[in-house]
């Protein structure tokens, strides 16, 4: 029997089989052997019809017909080119289409060749085009940083990083329903943030500086304090930003945002002691027990949240007035555990926890601000002046000492050999205290390493003339800019470059006049602004030069006088006015 003759046997059988209605087993048992002749069959003669019964439509009829506004084509619609499509494919390629690809290629090859340092310098510079002075435009920053995770996955790796090496924490969405549904729940954007880093963790350990946003810190301020019902609904604020902290393993400081160091605040403090990368970090010590506040951190405990710190280099100790008093020594105790501490500010101590001694114990800084301490005296800073800390500093500020010996400032230039700013801030001026041995030699103010100088002294002394001797003397050679808001004389504006006029009002010199006629002691630095404006049109109304024009045996014609100016066109150093602030982010320092 050959191949052919399978199907007509087939039918055969079947029309045999309808007809005697074998028993089932029998009917199992050829079905497997059809199965097995259908295979082999479908292997020789793919042309084989299937069994499988025919498709049957089961929309409706009007679903088929045609709907309103479509149109119903007999045949597919097709394109033709035109004749001179089919000419444009036939010409060689221009010389224009050759150098593009060609200069893409080079790009896309020159790019990839860069080294990795070379490409964030160049993300660097998107910081630079969104900010202006102070001024950091966020949003459209991310957005660009977003754009640029979508070019490439060498730009995708470079700008995450730069995305999240510092953090700008979103605000919470203002006008939120204040029910009882959790605050994570509810779909707040720090709550995203959380699940982020709880999803993906490899994104918080790229997390250098966490920056809060000025909507946060009050809402965090009322949730950490005792005084609020237990049952306050804004709790999840706080316990989020304390998990993102515990997400963040790098993290190298938290700004925008300074909580009390109370019992209230103690989980974030813990959350902050885990991470080992930190380098900066504020104290704001609690004033006394009343006003609801919550208790103190203990001393103990205080001091083990600067164990793991080891990488810390600044450190800021704020105390309220008439706040709780702290143990003796806690300073010192600080200090032993932070190796890598080199900028230290320390303000409103009590005598009893930060003295002369205490001064002397600090370890070699290169920033040094010192802030209304009633237990430091003319007599420890000139100590200070002998110490390993004279060897290092190159930042110090005294601000509300009220040092009353210029001769401490004397002291303090000869012998810092790497100062290169210097503040004083305080109402009453240093005076010349003369003795008996030096009565004939003239005292001046020298530092061959001093580039800026703030000094801002309220009450009108000999102290501003001593200065201003010494820098027309050149004593002070790298000096290049110069803070004297109370220079009542101009005597030091006019040793430096002159400074642009500006318009003044009515209204400015009446403030002038009443702030001179109450002897206020409030630094207003928009007086000070006003007297300078006021000594430069002085300046300009006394003649410098006179003009005379006149004709030839006709007499004097006309007469004119070139006003003269405040300063001096070859001087390196640069006037300045205001508190002598360069940035907001290193204002404590």
């Amino acid at each position: 029997m050959s191949l052919k003759d399978v199907p007509s046997r087939r039918k055969s059988k079947r029309d045999r089989i309808v007809r005697e209605a074998p028993p089932s087993s029998e009917v199992k048992a050829f079905k497997h052997s059809i199965v097995q002749l259908r295979v082999a069959q479908h292997d020789l003669h793919p042309a084989v019809q299937s069994r499988v019964p025919p498709h049957t439509d089961t929309w409706a009829t009007a679903l088929q017909q045609e709907r309103p506004g479509s149109f119903m084509f007999e045949s597919p619609p097709t394109l033709t080119k035109t004749a001179w499509e089919y000419e444009r494919l036939q010409l060689p390629s221009s010389q224009w289409t050759r150098r593009s690809a060609q200069r893409s290629t080079l790009l896309s090859h020159f790019f990839d060749q860069l080294p990795r340092e070379v490409m964030h310098c160049i993300v660097d510079q998107l910081e630079g085009l969104h900010a202006s002075r102070a001024i950091l435009d966020v949003k459209t920053l991310q957005d660009d940083l977003r754009a640029l995770c979508l070019v490439s996955k060498r730009l995708h790796r470079i700008a995450r990083e730069h995305l999240y090496h510092e953090l700008h924490l979103p605000p919470n969405p203002m006008g939120e329903q204040r029910n009882a549904v959790p605050f994570r729940k509810r779909g707040s954007r720090l709550g995203l943030l959380l699940r982020t880093f709880i999803e993906t963790p490899a994104l918080a350990v790229l997390v250098h500086h966490l920056r809060v946003p000025s909507s946060l810190p009050l809402r965090l301020h009322h949730e950490t304090t005792p005084a609020l019902d237990s049952h306050n609904l804004l709790l999840p604020t706080f316990d989020t930003l304390v998990d993102i902290v515990l997400k963040c393993r790098n993290l190298e400081q938290l700004s925008g945002y300074t909580p009390m160091a109370t019992n209230a605040a103690a989980d974030l403090f813990t959350a902050l002691s885990t991470c080992t990368q930190l380098k900066a970090h504020m104290w704001h010590l609690p004033a006394s027990l009343s006003n609801g506040q919550d208790d103190p951190l203990p001393t103990g405990r205080f001091i083990d949240y600067h164990t793991n710190w080891r990488n810390l280099h600044t450190l800021v100790l704020w105390q309220q007035p008439g706040g709780c008093e702290l143990p003796p020594g806690i300073v010192s105790a600080l200090m032993l555990r932070l190796p890598s501490l080199k900028h230290l500010m320390i303000k409103g101590m009590r005598p009893t926890e930060f003295h002369n001694g205490t001064l002397l114990m600090l370890p070699a800084l290169s920033t040094l601000r010192l802030e209304d301490l009633q237990g430091i005296t003319d007599h420890g800073i000139q100590q200070l002046a002998h110490s390993r800390l004279a060897l290092s500093v190159e930042k110090l500020s005294f601000c509300g000492l009220e040092l009353t010996s210029l001769r401490t400032i004397q002291t303090l230039f000869a012998n810092l050999p790497k100062i290169q700013s210097f503040t004083l801030v305080q109402h009453s001026a240093p005076k010349v205290q003369r003795h008996v041995a030096d009565m004939s030699k003239d005292f001046t103010l020298s530092s061959s390493t001093l580039e800026k100088l703030h000094w801002d002294v309220i009450t009108a002394s000999d102290s501003t003339a001593t200065l201003a001797d010494s820098i027309a003397a050149g004593h002070f050679p790298a000096l290049r800019r110069v803070s004297v808001p109370w220079d009542y004389d101009g005597a030091v504006q006019n040793l430096c470059r002159p400074i642009p006029s500006k318009p003044i009002t009515s209204e400015d010199l009446h403030a002038v006049e009443n702030w001179k006629s109450s002897r206020s002691m409030i630094r207003d630095y928009r007086i000070a602004e006003v007297q300078a404006q006021v000594r430069i049109r002085e300046k300009r109304a006394e003649p410098s030069f006179d003009v005379v024009v006149q004709k030839d045996d006709e007499g004097v014609e006309r007469k004119h006088f070139i006003g003269s100016y405040l300063g001096n066109m070859a001087s390196k150093i640069e006037f300045s006015l205001g508190p002598g602030i360069d940035s907001v982010f290193d204002a404590l320092i």
